[in-house]
């Protein structure tokens, strides 16, 4: 009787099943990752949205010479609920409205000094001597997401990241 030298190129069960088995492992991680990635994305949008709604407004204001004013209107009067629609007007002459799109788990507020519920552009594309940030925060299971928009009295707008100064020294939701 003679033996054969080749050897048969296969898997045992045992090999495919622990090979199965970290593959669905390394899926599903990676499921976690991209989902958390997405939410990050969709922050981004929302802020980069925003930061042109802004800037369109000061440019408006510049423009046509006007005072321009960015809130949410509830009855013709400015109210601090930002996750609505975003109306841009001169003298409650609205000629642009934005739907900002927050997540059913983000909040977007305004917190500007001195304290008021909306923000006015200046003929010179000032922000009429008030400050203030937009805060954008979401919270998906134990990660919590920060994105903001600090506006200066010159009307500067600068995006804050969630590793800036503003979210450490500040409770932001």
């Amino acid at each position: 009787m003679k033996y054969s030298s080749h050897k048969l190129n296969s898997f045992t069960l045992i090999e495919f099943m622990i090979t199965s088995l970290i593959v669905a492992i390394m899926i599903t991680s990676a499921g976690f990752y991209f989902s958390a990635e997405t939410q990050k994305a969709a922050a981004d949008a929302t802020i980069n949205h925003l930061q042109q709604l802004i800037i369109t407004a000061q440019l408006e204001a510049i423009k046509d010479n006007t005072p321009i004013t960015i809130c949410h209107l509830t009855n013709n009067k400015c109210s601090g609920d930002w996750n609505e629609s975003i109306s841009m007007f001169s003298d409650y002459q609205t000629f642009k409205q934005e739907n900002i799109k927050t997540d059913e788990n983000a909040t977007l507020s305004f917190k500007g000094f001195p304290t008021t519920k909306y923000l006015t552009f200046t003929p010179l594309g000032l922000s009429g001597q008030q400050n203030g940030t937009f805060v954008y925060c979401a919270q998906y299971g134990n990660e919590l997401i920060l994105r903001g928009l600090s506006i200066s009295k010159t009307g500067r707008v600068r995006e804050l990241q969630q590793n800036d100064n503003y979210f450490k020294n500040t409770k932001a939701c």
